[in-house]
């Protein structure tokens, strides 16, 4: 059994003696659990009245939890509990760009404790989309995270090119997606091109973005202020914004330029009536600022949806050069729209519905647990070496 501590800033909630985590976080957890056991988790803590009911409990899956903050983590309070917790595992799993990463980072390189670091997306675009602080913090975790990966006795990294480039490690490591695509049917191509054939109206569109909707690095005012160019050009625009958080700042913009009625929100919904959503639009667009790789992204092209995607981060591994756009352009994003509209959708669908078979759920598992085998495998032996060493020296 191998002792894995994780350590990242996303929270867990602890509620009447048992711990919940948001699905996401969960399922990344659970493929570390599958691989190393039960795991001792270095997390904020949150209280009670944030749980919700569709958390996950992981209390099965947990060694212990070493509660924590990112300003505890940034001020190194606190170091102790966490200085115990590294010395008695065996391997430090760090997700980055976190704090509380890099301070686990360090104090396993002090203990000369095995890394695996985990890139999730820039740290440079993380924190310099994030305001006056974010921009003073964003060269040092720039720095930070790049030395954590070249010091890594291990990394992963949720994109194929991108954050292997900028965050280069030269001991073992692997690119794979968290997403999980588990049915690439070939029905839903047939269901897409019927509904590109059956449109009536080929400039009326349905266009769509499934993200938190008062996180302004995802970007979709850049969408809503396509919308009077994409008018003027002749098409009827729908835009849905999937996602939960406070509309008001997207609403404002919609009213200010006027195309309130063009923009509807649906609030948080469940994955499976996204998927519902993701058939009836007819452009899924992803206008981040920031991502590591977006898995809603990626399920839009399972579903055939054709796709326009900002050139940050992995996005430019997903679709093609067509259907990039710069950052913040939202006359990009109109003239996109129209000339794919123009060149014809299902062109569009069939490439990404072939790309993402390259990300169905066998595949990126197959590849995520041949890594983990062999870190697995490493640190058995290491152990083993050290427990022999141990009995002829006594």
């Amino acid at each position: 059994m191998i002792n894995a501590l994780v350590a990242t800033d996303f929270g867990i909630v602890y509620k009447e003696g048992k711990y919940y985590a948001k699905t996401a976080v969960v399922s990344i957890l659970r493929r570390y659990y599958n691989s190393f056991g039960p795991l001792t988790l270095c997390m904020p803590l949150r209280k009670p009245e944030l749980y919700r009911p569709e958390m996950e409990e992981i209390t099965d899956i947990l060694r212990s939890v070493v509660p924590t903050t990112k300003l505890l983590a940034l001020l190194h309070l606190r170091k102790a509990p966490l200085k115990k917790a590294v010395t008695e595992a065996d391997i430090v799993i760090v997700r980055c760009s976190s704090f509380i990463g890099y301070f686990a980072a360090d104090i396993a390189k002090h203990l000369k404790k095995p890394v695996l670091a985990e890139a999730m997306s820039c740290a440079w675009e993380s924190f310099w989309n994030h305001g006056i602080a974010g921009k003073l913090l964003a060269p040092y975790m720039e720095w930070k995270m790049k030395s954590i990966f070249a010091a890594a006795d291990y990394a992963l990294y949720v994109t194929q090119d991108f954050l292997q480039q900028r965050y280069p490690c030269m001991n073992p490591t692997v690119g794979v997606s968290n997403v999980r695509i588990d049915n690439l049917s070939e029905l839903v191509m047939e269901n897409r091109c019927q509904h590109i054939a059956e449109k009536t109206l080929q400039k009326e569109l349905y266009l769509m973005t499934c993200a938190a909707v008062d996180v302004k690095f995802k970007g979709q005012r850049y969408v809503i202020q396509a919308i009077p160019e994409l008018n003027k050009l002749g098409y009827y625009i729908t835009y849905v914004c999937v996602g939960g958080g406070n509309q008001s700042y997207l609403k404002q913009i919609a009213r200010k330029y006027r195309v309130e009625s063009q923009v509807v929100f649906t609030g948080a919904v469940s994955h499976e009536k996204v998927f519902e959503l993701l058939n009836q639009c007819d452009i899924y667009i992803q206008p981040s600022l920031q991502e590591g790789l977006p898995r809603s992204m990626i399920e839009a092209m399972s579903r055939g949806c054709p796709c326009i995607g900002a050139r940050t981060a992995g996005i430019p591994e997903l679709v093609p050069e067509a259907c990039l756009v710069d950052c913040k352009s939202s006359r990009q994003i109109a003239e996109t729209v129209a000339k794919m509209t123009t060149a014809g959708l299902i062109r569009y669908a069939e490439e990404n519905f072939k790309k993402a078979a390259e990300y169905s759920d066998h595949v990126l598992a197959d590849r995520r647990n041949a890594f983990f085998k062999q870190i697995k495998l490493e640190l058995c032996d290491s152990k083993t070496a050290r427990g022999g060493k141990n009995e002829n020296t006594g």
